[in-house]
């Protein structure tokens, strides 16, 4: 039997909670923090080495905030909300890999609607990938979408090469 109908190995025995993130004890502390105090910020950048847990923290991040049943900002794993996020169909969160879907138009699609509000769960949520291999078009829009950023949307960037997202010729 799996775990929440996946059968992915990778998506069994990935980390849920914060408790359950293996990396930076003191990362864990200032994300359980934010999470605990209400006052996470709307966008967020994670770096580090590849296979670090960037994009893994970016989910625990998204179920910590949509969960319906959280106790603590600890999310119940077993609510339609955290079951839809942890099996990638929550209409409300959105994890983009960058290396595939790097261009303007795959990013508007997304953003173009972060105005209104969430269909289901708590939170909008924008999960880049990648977020370096963003395009020159893709990164000028985000940056216009974070200039407007709302109150029911986080956008997080996980990226092993911070440096190049920045203004870069096409």
């Amino acid at each position: 039997e799996t775990k929440y109908g996946s059968n992915s190995f990778f998506t069994l025995y990935r980390p849920c909670t914060i408790e359950e993130f293996i990396g930076s004890s003191s990362v864990k502390t200032l994300v359980a923090n934010y999470l605990q105090k209400g006052n996470l910020p709307h966008i967020l950048l994670l770096t580090g080495e590849a296979g670090l847990g960037k994009t893994t923290l970016a989910r625990i991040i998204a179920l910590s905030l949509n969960c319906e049943n959280s106790q603590n900002n600890i999310p119940c794993l077993v609510c339609s909300s955290c079951v839809s996020i942890f099996n990638s169909n929550n209409i409300d969160v959105h994890e983009i890999n960058v290396g595939s879907n790097s261009g303007k138009d795959a990013v508007d699609g997304l953003v173009s609607d972060l105005s209104s509000a969430p269909f289901s769960s708590k939170y909008k949520i924008l999960i880049f990938d990648e977020a370096h291999r963003l395009s020159s078009a893709a990164q000028a829009l985000m940056l216009k979408k974070m200039e407007d950023c709302y109150s029911h949307v986080y956008i997080i960037f996980c990226t092993n090469e911070p440096e190049k997202l920045t203004s870069k010729s096409s």
